[in-house]
């Protein structure tokens, strides 16, 4: 008959098979972190895409305001922070009461008319900051030829039984937003005014600056002329699972009759 195992033998071969099993679970526990790592990233990458098609329509699509002619007094004013001649009131721009009472007339609703007027004075361009949530974050509100995000499906029909032209200049801000996981990205359309659209969430940091013509980036400016429009548009973003973008976005501006 052979001989048995020793106690020491038995005592080797334990403790090798315990070394394989934990070698074993600690590959398995990296894969599934890998996995889930790799999951979280490309979330990030889809919300990102998305993120990034907004943007860049917007930034392709600014609206300046045309010059005003000079008037007995001259005519031009200041817009905060621009640095600018405002022409606020361009020739051929119905004054903001008559305007008002146009659209009450048209649809018999103040409060939505009021709403449509209320950012009539502001820079059709402007970058600041805002305080949301106890934080101080960036915003950067813009005018653009139509809205950067596809409207729902509802509107669109709603527009073609009013017959409504679907594609108009909105005024809209893409704001941060500070939420449970950290903070968020949306673009809410303020004139006219519409349900926001959260582009991405989950955000440790964001940061906007803008190019002025022969001039270093700068995170606070805005500008009404299409002369004063900065030459392009930064976007910089960290996610919470490590992902980190610097977008630059060339802008187009554009000044259409009547706007």
């Amino acid at each position: 008959m052979g001989r048995g195992f020793t106690v020491i033998e038995l005592v080797v071969a334990i403790a090798l098979s315990a070394i394989v099993v934990m070698s074993a679970m600690s590959v398995m526990f990296f894969l599934t972190s890998s996995e889930e790592r790799l999951s979280k990233r490309f979330d990030d990458q889809e919300a990102l895409i998305v993120t990034q098609t907004v943007v860049r329509r917007a930034m392709g699509s600014l609206i300046a305001a045309k010059p005003q002619e000079p008037g007995p007094r001259g005519g031009a004013g200041t817009v905060r922070g621009a640095g600018e001649e405002s022409g606020m009131e361009a020739e051929g721009e119905a004054p903001a009461d008559d305007l008002t009472d146009l659209i009450v007339s048209v649809t018999g609703d103040a409060a939505l008319a009021e709403a449509l007027t209320a950012a009539s004075d502001r820079p059709n361009f402007e970058l600041y900051f805002d305080e949301v949530g106890g934080m101080v974050v960036p915003a950067l509100e813009v005018k653009v030829m139509e809205s950067p995000v596809p409207p729902p499906s509802d509107a669109w029909e709603a527009s073609e039984v009013l017959g409504v032209e679907q594609f108009l200049p909105v005024r809209g801000v893409f704001e941060t937003l500070v939420l449970d996981d950290g903070l968020a990205l949306q673009w809410r359309p303020v004139n006219p005014p519409a349900a926001p659209t959260l582009l991405i969430r989950g955000l440790a940091a964001i940061e906007w600056y803008c190019l002025p013509h022969k001039e270093d980036w700068v995170d606070v400016y805005a500008a009404y002329l299409q002369r004063s429009f900065p030459a392009g548009v930064r976007l910089v973003m960290w996610t919470n699972n490590g992902t980190h973008v610097d977008w630059f976005f060339d802008t187009a501006t554009t000044t259409p009759e009547g706007l």
